[in-house]
């Protein structure tokens, strides 16, 4: 594996306790990985009770720390904000990727609840500014691969308490990052970032197929980036004594 330049979030859960306990194994001889991002149990649909005897057998002998990963609409699992707020207390889990399709209770509950150093990750691209209002330590967001410095903006405006230019760029985000999000993840992400030549090829393992829609494709890189983004990050950059990047 190279050498990470900065904190590296390595994916290694799966739907079978024993399975992603070995497969954290496999990432504890890899001394660049800083967590692991665990997903709740899919496919076999255990009670929430179960979820939480999972994570906390993982935790347990997991070599790296663990950072929850909460995606009910793929999982078909829900995990409610007592069981994550349980789970935090364990002294090797120590986040969540909050991706429940909406700003609901449990995830504003959990940010009011979590105990301190528990950290809260948006996983909503559409909803990462929201989240930072509320109160998110951070994102994990596919669309950032393609705005990494708007997001970065963004963190850095809702910490630094500039609402109004936070949220008017969270408003700006929305629409380009619903278009990305439009096909299966990340067929169009990488069909943009290969238009823009940032990388080799748009190919994505099956069962996805590329995103074909050229017009679409040219479209969108007509338009990233966007003039005020940059400007914004500008200015921020001069008033902050700040880099964007």
């Amino acid at each position: 594996m190279p050498r990470a330049a900065g904190p590296l979030l390595v994916g290694a859960g799966t739907n079978d306790t024993a399975g992603t306990v070995r497969a954290l194994d496999e990432l504890g001889e890899q001394p660049d990985v800083t967590a692991a991002l665990v997903v709740v149990p899919y496919y076999t649909r255990p009670t929430e009770a179960g979820v939480v005897a999972h994570f906390e057998h993982v935790a347990d002998r997991s070599p790296v720390p663990i950072v929850l990963y909460n995606v009910p609409y793929r999982t078909g699992q829900q995990l409610g904000c007592e069981s994550i707020v349980r789970l935090a207390e364990h002294p090797r889990i120590v986040g969540i990727k909050q991706a429940v399709g909406a700003v609901d209770t449990d995830t504003a509950r959990l940010l009011a609840e979590r105990p301190d150093p528990f950290s809260v990750l948006a996983g909503e691209d559409t909803l990462v500014s929201p989240l930072f209002a509320m109160g998110a330590a951070g994102a994990i967001a596919a669309t950032a691969n393609v705005y990494a410095a708007e997001f970065a903006d963004l963190f850095r405006l809702w910490r630094a308490g500039r609402v109004e230019q936070a949220r008017d760029l969270g408003n700006r985000l929305v629409g380009p990052v619903s278009a990305l999000m439009s096909g299966p993840n990340p067929t169009v992400i990488k069909a943009v970032l290969h238009a823009q030549g940032r990388i080799s090829t748009p190919c994505v393992r099956l069962p996805l197929l590329p995103f074909e829609d050229t017009a679409a494709i040219h479209r969108f890189r007509a338009n990233v980036p966007f003039v005020s983004f940059n400007r914004l990050s500008d200015t921020f950059a001069r008033k902050t004594g700040q880099g964007s990047r």
